[in-house]
């Protein structure tokens, strides 16, 4: 009994038990064995409301049609793991492969998915998905997630993310003003002006 609660336990560790797909913690491991690496980041826009609006049960009906999806689509090309709640990443096994060949690829999964929907009780659900792709020596998957967060502001589907220094240099600058104003604001640095017009 203890044992196979063990391997229950170390299989749950690296396994997602709803999409079966590989989770986060794989892709990291994987990652970190890597010199250089090639993923895509999905991510399903607006899936809280789709929570709410079909409920618990649903939602993880679609998150398990949406990895099936993904599976046939890239899975021999690809190792797919759900990275979030609704975050999925494909590692590509081939770091060279061409990316414009992927961006075309992940540019029809995704139109496909906001044409025909995913197939629930009779009912199609529209999936609405951003994605990136990120090729780098380290942190690929940082990368990615900052090139989710530049994408989503700028309201791109889809968008190739290349790594420049100045958006770290950028990251870093807010963070520092960031706590220079909550140090003055907490020791009552700042003089408040009322303006009448």
């Amino acid at each position: 009994m203890g044992q196979s609660l063990l391997y229950h336990e170390i299989r749950t560790l690296y396994k997602d038990p709803l999409t079966k797909l590989l989770n986060r913690n794989a892709l990291l491991e994987e990652i970190n064995k890597r010199e250089e690496s090639l993923i895509v980041l999905l991510d399903i826009d607006k899936f809280t409301e789709v929570n709410y609006l079909y409920g618990e049960y649903t939602a993880s009906r679609i998150l398990i049609e949406y990895a099936k999806k993904l599976n046939e689509c890239f899975g021999n090309e690809a190792t797919i793991y759900r990275e979030g709640a609704d975050s999925f990443v494909l590692l590509y096994s081939d770091v060279n492969k061409d990316i414009e060949h992927i961006t075309n690829d992940i540019t029809d999964f995704i139109n496909n998915l906001e044409d025909d929907g995913v197939l629930i009780d009779d009912i199609s659900i529209y999936i609405l998905t951003s994605a990136i792709i990120v090729k780098n020596k380290n942190n690929t998957l940082k990368y990615a997630k900052k090139g989710m967060i530049e994408s989503k502001k700028n309201y791109s589907k889809i968008k190739v993310y290349q790594y420049q220094d100045k958006n770290e240099k950028s990251y870093q600058d807010n963070i520092k003003w960031v706590k220079r104003v909550k140090k003055a604001r907490n020791s009552h640095r700042f003089n408040h002006f009322f303006r009448q017009y």
